[in-house]
C-alpha cells in the first residue's frame, strides 16, 4: 500500500510505502495522510493530480525496492544462510527477549488434540498408586505414593480452582 503523507510544518510531501508507525517514528507525529494506493501501477495517474494540490511542496519518494527473486536464487541464499552462527549481541537479544517465557506462551491446545491427549494418557501406569496433595496457604499441588506420609500443612486432593472438568 502506498501512502501519500502532507508534513505542513516543513511543506513536505512524503510517498512511501513505508507502514504508517515508521513514518511516525522517522518524521515525527505532525502530518495528514492524503491518500493512499494499493499498487505501484497506479502511482503514474495519482501522482500528478496531488502534486497539482501541492504545489509549494517538496516531494520527497520512500518507495522500497521491489525485487523478485527466482527460485534458484532463494536457494542459493539459503544455503549461504545454513550453518551460520548467530553473532552473540543476537544471542543476547533473542536471550533478553525470550526470558520468563516458555516455548508455549500465547499458544493453547485445541479440544480435539486435548481429548486425543486424554485418551493415550488413560492407561499410562506412571500414576499408579499416586494421589493429589494440595497445600491451601501456598497453593501448591503435588503428586505422592500413596504410602507416603502426607506434609505438613498439605491435604488430601487437589486446589479447586485450578481442577479442569471436562466431559467425555
Amino acid at each position: 500500500m502506498i501512502r501519500f503523507f502532507a508534513f505542513y510544518n516543513t511543506k513536505t510531501l512524503l510517498i512511501t510505502d513505508f507502514a504508517v508507525d515508521k513514518v511516525k517514528k522517522r518524521h515525527g507525529h505532525k502530518f495528514e495522510i492524503i491518500t493512499s494506493i494499493k499498487d505501484k501501477s497506479s502511482l503514474d495517474q495519482v501522482k500528478p493530480r496531488i502534486l497539482r494540490q501541492f504545489p509549494t511542496f517538496h516531494v520527497k519518494e520512500q518507495l522500497s525496492p521491489t525485487v523478485i527473486f527466482t527460485k534458484e536464487v532463494r536457494e542459493k541464499l539459503k544455503r549461504k544462510k545454513l550453518g551460520t552462527k548467530k553473532e552473540e549481541v543476537t544471542k543476547l537479544k533473542i536471550s533478553q527477549t525470550m526470558k520468563g517465557n516458555g516455548n508455549f506462551v500465547g499458544k493453547r491446545h485445541k479440544e480435539d488434540s486435548k481429548f486425543k491427549t486424554s485418551i493415550k494418557m488413560r492407561n499410562n501406569k506412571n500414576v499408579v498408586g499416586t494421589i493429589w496433595i494440595y497445600n491451601p496457604r501456598t497453593f501448591k499441588e503435588m503428586r505422592i505414593k500413596k504410602d507416603e506420609k502426607i506434609p505438613e500443612g498439605f491435604v488430601r486432593g487437589r486446589d479447586p480452582d485450578s481442577r479442569e472438568f471436562t466431559s467425555f
